[in-house]
């Protein structure tokens, strides 16, 4: 089997393994035939139901916005899996850079300055990965983070929204006469039985 292949195995069980990645969050909400309206916060839902920005635009029928959304989502899970496997590679840095360092320190004073050929190369992985850890895990944060923020902008989602809403009514609308003929028709209201006070 390849080693990069292996290598690139281990670091996703790793990650998944350390229970801090963030997935999409649509979950497929079916449509109820309620309204489907953006809060003054940005937030999404149809009814009283908060939905998901992606089953949003899917209820709504924006293709183009469900392919938009689930495809950032999808470079956001794979920008924190790669985050997470430095920061897990900066980890082992740590512990090579420190064993270097060690060995280096021993060297020089067994047999001198010679020793600075390992040591030198230690302290400056031991230090990189010192820096690169943290920072790995923070942007990994951040594109945990950007998974909830919306990829539209509000205005988007209003107007889809009001297209949707718009043939909702309409569709309620014209079936509601045909409700009528199956049960008993539809009596219209006599003017003459309207009296005034």
């Amino acid at each position: 089997m390849n080693p990069w292949r292996v290598l690139v195995i281990v670091a996703i069980g790793a990650v998944v393994a350390t229970g801090c990645l963030t997935t999409n969050p649509a979950r497929g909400v079916k449509a109820t035939g309620e309204h489907l309206f953006v809060t003054a916060h940005g937030g999404f839902r149809q009814g009283d139901r908060a939905i998901d920005e992606q089953d949003f635009y899917r209820i709504a029928g924006d293709t183009q916005a469900v392919a938009a959304v689930r495809q950032r989502r999808l470079n956001l899970v794979a920008e924190q899996m790669a985050w997470q496997a430095a920061g897990l590679a900066s980890i082992g840095g740590l512990v090579v850079g420190a064993g270097v360092m060690a060995g280096g320190i021993v060297w020089t004073t067994v047999s001198g300055p010679i020793g600075l050929v390992a040591l030198l190369p230690g302290v400056g992985l031991f230090t990189t990965s010192l820096v690169l850890v943290p920072l790995a895990y923070v942007w990994a944060a951040d594109a945990a983070d950007a998974m909830g923020a919306p990829t539209f902008s509000v205005e988007r989602a209003r107007t889809v929204a009001e297209r949707y809403n718009r043939r909702l009514e309409g569709a309620t609308s014209s079936s509601s006469p045909r409700r009528r003929r199956r049960g008993t028709p539809h009596r219209r209201p006599d003017v003459r039985e309207r009296r005034l006070p």
